[in-house]
């Protein structure tokens, strides 16, 4: 991981990042890279009152 004050990038009180068109990500690899496409996000999302819930 990058350190975020190297590279200008901080986190604000409600983890937004700063400046605000920094952008993150994740890439996966090795023998376990595949995608499980048959479960929803959402299974695993306690947040049961999102409007994003499908």
């Amino acid at each position: 991981m990058v350190d975020g004050s190297k590279i200008g990038v901080r986190l604000n009180e409600s983890f937004l990042m700063i400046p605000f068109k920094s952008i993150s990500g994740i890439y996966g690899f090795g023998p376990e890279d595949k995608i499980n496409r048959t479960r929803v996000a959402c299974d695993l999302c306690p947040r049961e009152d999102c409007i994003g819930r499908r």
